[in-house]
């Protein structure tokens, strides 16, 4: 464990030094944070909402992220802000300190979320500690650790399945809450976690999973809906309605008034909290995902209502034949492997893949098919990708620079493809269990199962005799 965190550690100074020359706005002209592959959203977020003058998220500016994440933004701008602001000296602004320090403090929180997501995958993978290794030498982790806050959510959801593991489903649901509160994605794992529950006819664990994950999200959110302002749309520009928020209007006018402001849509604006979700449902086809292919293929903008209708079906067909897999195969799946098929599904038939959802999946893959050379495949591809799709944003401002988008769409071919091949060889394992190399060397039935461990199915399936034990 002790190799494993100085491992996360470097190559958590990794990801830091990777886009440390955008770390301020000095640089940030002629295309520069796209040739050094080095543009940051935790960078450009402190200017565009307006941490620099001193706004908080959800009361003074709509942050598109949920609450919990927002947190992380706002503890991070208060220690920047104990900075000296720019002043202007002989004409010229000096350089504003506060900028970078909210990248490094940014970064070394997201460098202990990395050791995080480490040791809990090593303690939930048993015997085979060593495979947390995926994560604490991804390249995908050096190459988007800073890109935005992700490592975060990836933390608590790593969390979330080693109290499952631990057979403490409570506590699981109570984690993957938080995770959810902080990037949607860790709910997802109650998907599979349903599917394994009902075939192994331990509902009340998984019951016991997704009451904890609802409540632990609903109680996260509500101080911060309470105390967030309206914000209304004037020209694209989400702007506070003054007085708007529900606190204000519990200590000012009574509760009569704070009741008519705990609705969504008050005062002319929406709750500062949900900008995330309106955001989600609103936006089109974004670069890095397979309905951006198929409108460059179709030379068709997908209308916005219509793509979230058709990626929402997307992903529940893919979820169907996901459910068909883990009632039918000869042997109960391993939680990992359903969760990796589950989180794959959404984020290809999802409208929106942005670069840093890698980190999502690198622990699921450490954890279900901890395989290196398909490993380091796919992550060449992550990187191929990031280079063509800066190179294009510096064709986009320049086109005497960088590469047209065939090249872009290209590369998103070619990743999203080796993904799929990761699913095939994970469905291989799951309907011929000899080949699953976590259950071959360690002999033991699922070690992130949890209560699922070693239960037998009550519907569904034909058992499989377990394999032996090989020397590891």
């Amino acid at each position: 464990m002790r190799v494993l965190m100085a491992m996360a550690v470097l190559v958590s100074i990794g990801g830091w030094a990777q886009k440390a020359d955008c770390r301020d706005t000095r640089n940030w002209k002629k295309e520069y944070q796209y040739t050094r592959l080095c543009y940051s959203d935790v960078k450009a977020l402190y200017d565009s909402a307006g941490l620099t003058k001193g706004k908080r998220p959800y009361l003074d500016t709509a942050l598109e992220y949920p609450v919990l994440l927002g947190a992380a933004v706002q503890g991070a701008a208060s220690i920047a802000d104990l900075q000296s602001p720019a002043r202007y000296v002989n004409g010229h602004y000096t350089f504003d300190r506060r900028s970078a320090t909210f990248y490094d403090v940014s970064a070394l929180i997201l460098g202990i979320a990395v050791c995080v997501a480490v040791a809990c995958t090593a303690l939930a993978a048993g015997a085979r500690k060593w495979d947390a290794a995926f994560i604490a030498l991804a390249p995908g982790v050096v190459l988007h650790l800073t890109t935005n806050w992700d490592m975060l959510a990836v933390a608590l959801a790593a969390a979330g399945l080693l109290a499952w593991a631990r057979k403490r489903p409570a506590l699981a649901g109570i984690l993957l809450g938080l995770g959810a509160a902080t990037k949607l994605y860790p709910a997802l794992f109650l998907l599979p976690l349903l599917i394994l529950c009902v075939r192994a006819g331990r509902m009340r664990a998984w019951v016991r999973a997704t009451v904890a994950t609802i409540v632990t999200a609903v109680v996260v959110y509500i101080p911060f809906y309470i105390a967030a302002s309206a914000f209304a749309n004037q020209q694209g520009q989400f702007v506070k309605i003054p007085g708007s928020s529900p606190w204000h209007a519990l200590t000012t006018s009574g509760v009569g008034s704070f009741l008519k402001a705990l609705a969504f849509h008050h005062d002319g604006g929406l709750n500062g909290t949900l900008r995330f979700f309106q955001l989600n449902a609103s936006r089109p086809a974004d670069w890095d995902s397979i309905a951006f292919v198929l409108q460059f293929f179709t030379h068709h903008t997908f209308a916005t209502g219509s793509l979230s209708l058709v990626t929402a079906f997307g992903f529940i067909v893919l979820f169907g034949a996901i459910t068909w897999l883990g009632l039918a195969a000869p042997r109960r799946p391993r939680v990992a492997q359903l969760v990796w098929l589950t989180v794959v599904a959404f984020l290809l038939s999802n409208k929106v893949f942005s670069p840093q959802y890698v980190l999502w999946l690198i622990p699921l893959y450490a954890l279900a098919r901890p395989r290196w050379w398909p490993f380091l495949v796919w992550q060449l591809s992550e990187f191929v990708l990031l280079i063509f799709r800066y190179l294009h944003f510096a064709n986009l401002d320049n086109s005497n620079k960088g590469v047209p988008r065939a090249w872009f769409v290209g590369s998103v071919c070619v990743r999203d493809l080796i993904l799929l091949g990761i699913c095939a060889l994970v469905i291989r394992d799951i309907w011929h269990p000899e080949h699953d190399v976590v259950r071959r060397t360690t002999g033991r039935d699922d070690p992130v199962g949890g209560v699922l461990e070693d239960a037998p199915d009550v519907i569904a399936g034909a058992s499989a005799p377990r394999p032996e034990p090989v020397p590891v």
